[in-house]
């Protein structure tokens, strides 16, 4: 399991618990050679060995998957510039995403194994009358940057931006923009936190 310990060591928790899982399940399917071993006359002795050190590598695997069964501990930092300060549902949209695949969250940097920090601004753009309606289009845009907790590595940097638009007015079009947002963050936090 050195390679489990190495990723776990290097903040790969999730590919670690992947890789833990596949390992156990072979183990597990192993155990019907026992009784074959049993059969062609392997010293009594010598089999109980072997069973012990089989069930001391499985207990080892499973204490240690269930000790991932948390998954990533991820502090998201969001700096959301509108102009009321409002985020608009962007952080709680993003975490709910994210928490889909196992992640935990922390506010404290130190215990995080991803740091995720999100500079996201939106804009009134443009109002547009059609057939006596007005339609509201704001633009919203977002730098994501990821950092690995454990090495204090940057593991990506992207910008994402999107459009809103609605009748009612900016608010529910930046809602709308934020909605959009929300999902690219998402997309791109699932694929590089593994």
């Amino acid at each position: 399991m050195p390679s489990i310990d190495r990723d776990i060591g290097n903040g790969l928790k999730i590919k670690a618990r992947d890789d833990l899982e596949n390992a156990l399940d072979n183990l597990l399917e192993s155990r019907d050679l026992f009784y074959y071993l049993m059969f062609f006359g392997m010293d009594g002795n010598r089999l109980d060995v072997l069973q012990e050190k089989y069930n001391v590598l499985a207990e080892s695997m499973k204490q240690t998957l269930s000790e991932l069964d948390n998954g990533l501990s991820i502090c998201i930092v969001y700096n959301v510039r509108s102009e009321d300060g409002n985020d608009f549902g962007l952080c709680g949209s993003v975490k709910g995403e994210v928490a889909r695949i196992g992640c935990n969250f922390t506010d404290n940097v130190s215990e995080a194994d991803r740091i995720v920090t999100v500079n996201a601004e939106s804009d009134d753009y443009n109002c547009a009358e059609f057939s006596g309606f007005h339609v509201y289009t704001s633009h919203a845009t977002a730098e994501i940057s990821i950092m690995n907790g454990a090495t204090s590595e940057t593991v990506m940097t992207d910008n994402v931006s999107g459009s809103g638009s609605h009748t009612a007015g900016y608010e529910d079009a930046t809602k709308e923009a934020y909605k959009g947002l929300a999902s690219s963050i998402s997309e791109i936090i699932v694929k590089f936190i593994k």
